[in-house]
């Protein structure tokens, strides 16, 4: 029992010396390791000389955390401030952590023996897809290419990295590239670059078009140089967010493409872009892509998102054997929100019909059309289209705000492209909620136009200072509710060869007609066409228009010039109008139901056709027209006037019928105010003077 008892006390005894050794031996380990022991399967603290050329020790300790990381823990490498050079490619494994101190520079060796293609790539393998690397961190610190040539015209990315996932690339600041890039990326899935600064960019040329981050295909040494095995492997899954990037030619995307072969869920997102000559965003063959809250400034154009090329060796063939990727649904699901966009003022429109100094361009091709585009909250003010379509299924444009440069080109010399929304050969879109110029200064050339398109839904829209149309639509339909379109230097809308449909429409101030058709057909449901210069709404060539409870005021032509086709115009007001408030030239027409008030001219004219004209109020029309006539039937047309009521006792005739007209019942002489109080035999009333 004695030698239980001293055998516990000892255990006991033993206890308090077990924990201090462990405490010992874990601080040890703590100074050995450094303070990321418990992160990292090993740390690898480097010491350097400030301005030593640290090529071999920084890729020694590459090649040891290579080893030693694991799937479950990377091994890292710190390098602590200080400027070093390097005079080889620098080459990252798997599992690996590259942390830099905030102060750490990296400089190209300016003589080194062989030029230096690239400062970082990830280490070449055999097995291709995204399998030759993985699970690696590339954090802090600047690398800085000092616009270093690799050869006589180009010089080399900066981090090359491919056939690699789960990458990370944060808080790091790349610049001063020599005709390519900063960052390419081939291959890659899972890839996330955060918080970096990227910047500085020249070449042998002035058209040198490269992105500072690139997405490409492992295709061929013409798109990855180096990036075997080629086997057409996209990107996937990139996440780009948090970054300035600026004075690149390119701020982010790709310039090649391979047909059937797409880069998928790639965001881009709360970025600042500025000084970029080129296109802000600059994508072939995106799928599930996000383009949110960046602010673009000073940009050539903003984003540029396409299924196709017409450029030269832009479009390649698959590799034989690669199947081609399928979009089901034709379902590109491109999302497009909340990003501020000022193109320059004075960037190039040479290429504008192709997107150019736009804002925001989706392509899309006869043979690859792109379908499910949607655009939110988006801010522009550019020099030709703030938002162009074109060959695109099924898109939104909500909530844009679009104004053009002061003193742009208000002459259509670029297939259109100064259209502030323009859709080209789309099948559907919604259009709704959007604010065209809000400034006088600089007009686009049509506030919305659609050309060759299936249909377009317009809601909500303000469409103002158009040089030319507020809303344009050629060989296209459209339907929609509450939109406004106010002082359109010429039309304020323009139907060609399309249809209409809309309600709650308010047209004001057109510098040409209120609404001109030709071979077209209307139908519109409430709404106000005022103060337009000439005719309210101009009809010609064959077509349909029906007016529903729209109100006519301040028109200084006529308001229903009517030369061809057939109306129908039901409770609708005309008040104050200078001309004629319907003239009719042709076509089987009928006018129900209005009210006619205080027109300066003719009410009605029936100069060629026929009209049916039933149930309206005419009230003190043809004001300053000594023989003024309220209701015309001239000889060539056809007309029914029954059941109107006349209150036009300054009017030489209420009704008046030219010799050769056919009236049914006949009216054989003319209504005046003298008439006032009695009916004729089609129930007309007459209420002048007592």
């Amino acid at each position: 029992m004695r030698n239980k008892f001293y055998r516990a006390m000892s255990l006991c005894a033993l206890i308090p010396a077990l924990v201090t050794a462990v405490i010992i031996l874990y601080g040890a380990v703590g100074k050995t390791t450094g303070t990321y022991a418990a992160s990292y399967a090993k740390t690898i603290s480097l010491g350097l000389k400030d301005g030593q050329d640290a090529t071999a020790e920084i890729q020694n300790a590459l090649n040891e955390a290579a080893k030693a990381g694991t799937k479950k823990k990377q091994a890292l490498v710190t390098v602590p401030a200080g400027t070093y050079y390097i005079s080889r490619t620098l080459v990252i494994g798997s599992n690996t952590c590259l942390k830099l101190d905030k102060d750490t520079v990296i400089k190209k060796n300016p003589n080194p023996k062989d030029p230096i293609l690239y400062m970082l790539r990830t280490r070449p393998g055999d097995k291709g897809k995204y399998a030759d690397t993985s699970k690696i961190t590339i954090e802090g610190g600047m690398w800085d290419a000092g616009f270093i040539k690799y050869n006589d015209t180009s010089g080399g990315t900066v981090f090359f990295l491919t056939h690699t996932s789960n990458l990370k690339i944060l808080n790091v600041t790349l610049c001063n590239n020599f005709g390519t890039h900063l960052i390419e990326l081939g291959g890659a899935k899972k890839v996330t670059v955060k918080g970096c600064t990227l910047y500085g960019f020249e070449a042998s040329g002035s058209d040198v078009e490269k992105e500072a981050v690139q997405l490409d295909i492992c295709h061929d040494e013409s798109i990855s140089p180096a990036g075997g095995p080629f086997d057409d492997t996209p990107c996937s899954d990139v996440t780009i967010s948090g970054c300035e990037i600026y004075d690149y030619p390119r701020a982010v995307g790709s310039h090649m493409m391979v047909e059937g072969i797409y880069h998928r869920n790639i965001k881009i997102v709360g970025n600042n872009i500025h000084g970029i000559s080129g296109a802000a965003v600059y994508g072939y063959n995106y799928v599930k892509a996000v383009i949110k809250d960046n602010r673009m400034t000073d940009v050539g154009c903003g984003i540029q998102i396409k299924t196709d090329s017409v450029v030269a060796k832009t479009k390649l063939k698959r590799l034989d054997g690669v199947k081609a990727m399928t979009v089901s649904g034709n379902k590109f699901d491109i999302k497009i929100s909340g990003n501020t966009i000022t193109v320059r003022k004075d960037g190039s429109e040479e290429d504008a019909g192709s997107g150019g100094s736009a804002g925001i361009f989706i392509y899309g091709s006869g043979e690859y059309p792109m379908g499910y585009v949607t655009m939110s909250d988006n801010t522009v003010v550019c020099n030709s289209s703030a938002v162009y379509l074109r060959y695109v299924d099924h898109a939104v444009v909500d909530k844009l705000t679009a104004d053009r440069h002061e003193g742009a080109s208000e002459v259509d010399t670029t297939a259109y492209a100064e259209d502030a929304v323009k859709l080209l050969a789309c099948k559907s879109a919604i259009i709704k909620e959007c604010r065209i110029s809000t400034v006088t200064d600089g007009r686009f050339e049509n506030g919305i136009a659609l050309r060759d398109s299936s249909s377009a839904e317009l809601k909500g829209n303000t469409v103002n200072y158009s040089a030319k149309y507020g809303i344009a639509v050629y060989d296209s339909a459209i339907t929609g509710s509450g939109n406004v379109v106010s002082d359109s230097a010429d039309n304020g809308i323009k139907l060609e060869n399309s249809s209409a449909c809309l309600t709650d429409l308010n047209v004001t101030g057109a510098g040409g007609h209120g609404i001109k058709m030709n071979d077209s057909s209307l139908e519109l449901e409430t709404g106000r066409i005022t103060d337009s210069l000439e005719h309210g709404v101009t009809m010609s060539g064959d077509g349909t228009l029906k007016l529903t409870k729209v109100e006519f005021t301040g028109n200084k032509g006529n308001v229903i010039q009517i030369n061809s086709g057939t109306i129908l115009i039901e409770n609708c007001t005309f008040s104050e109008n200078a001309g004629t408030a319907v003239q009719i030239k042709g076509g089987d027409n009928v006018i129900n139901n209005c009210v006619f008030v205080r027109n300066l001219d003719n009410a009605i004219q029936v100069r060629d056709g026929s009209a049916r004209i039933s149930g309206n109020e005419f009230t003190d029309n043809c004001l300053e027209a000594v023989d003024g006539k309220v209701v015309a039937i001239f000889s060539l047309a056809k007309a029914a006037v029954t059941d109107n009521k006349f209150r036009d006792p300054l009017s030489a005739s209420e009704i008046w019928v030219q010799s050769g007209a056919e009236t049914e019942p006949e009216i054989t002489t003319a209504r005046t105010s003298k008439a006032a109080g009695t009916e004729d035999a089609a129930g007309n009333k007459f209420f002048g003077l007592k």
